[in-house]
């Protein structure tokens, strides 16, 4: 699996998205353009597209452990949940370790 990207929109909350919507097809060509060979890759045929609500707040990805009730909170990460998700991951593994 290759990731191409992400991205954050101000108030939008839509997660049906394709690459017909135009921010999502422009990021792709982009990749395409500074990459070539990846116009030759094969796209999921089911689900070519991820998407997902991408909440983010301007203080910082929160990863907080509550000892209290035992819950990790790990939100925040907007457009770059993926690209995070290794460190927060590793984060979270610490906290409840």
């Amino acid at each position: 699996m290759l990731v191409l990207g992400g991205l954050t929109e101000l108030d939008e909350w839509s997660t049906d998205l394709s690459l017909d919507y135009p921010p999502v097809r422009e990021m792709y060509e982009r990749c395409v353009a500074f990459m070539p060979a990846l116009a030759d890759g094969e796209l999921d045929a089911v689900e070519p597209v991820r998407t997902g609500l991408r909440p983010f707040r301007r203080a910082n990805v929160c990863v907080e452990y509550d000892p209290d009730d035992h819950v990790v909170y790990n939100y925040a990460h907007g457009g770059s949940g993926f690209t995070f998700s290794w460190g927060c991951a590793e984060e979270v593994a610490g906290l409840v370790a």
